[in-house]
């Protein structure tokens, strides 16, 4: 259960999918779907799957749901 605090509104600079992880883009109040173990981390994208150029609400205080997997006994990293 998400117990969110802020989230700050910036523009998507590639396919984020729902309730994953994210870093900052290129351009300022942009974000991108984190995607390596040294990506710098900076929140969660809220709920709605966005494509690049459009809004996307990024969850950076509180607890965020999010989607993640992977086998039994390994490491958790970013999607690749």
């Amino acid at each position: 259960m998400a117990n969110v605090v802020l989230i700050k509104a910036g523009t998507a600079e590639g396919v984020i999918a729902p309730y994953r992880i994210v870093k900052f883009g290129a351009a300022d109040g942009s974000y991108l779907q984190a995607a390596a173990v040294s990506d710098a981390l900076c929140g969660v994208n809220e709920s709605l799957a966005v494509s690049a150029g459009e809004r996307v609400d990024i969850i950076k205080i509180g607890i965020a749901d999010v989607e993640f997997g992977g086998a039994g006994g390994q490491r958790q990293k970013p999607d690749r």
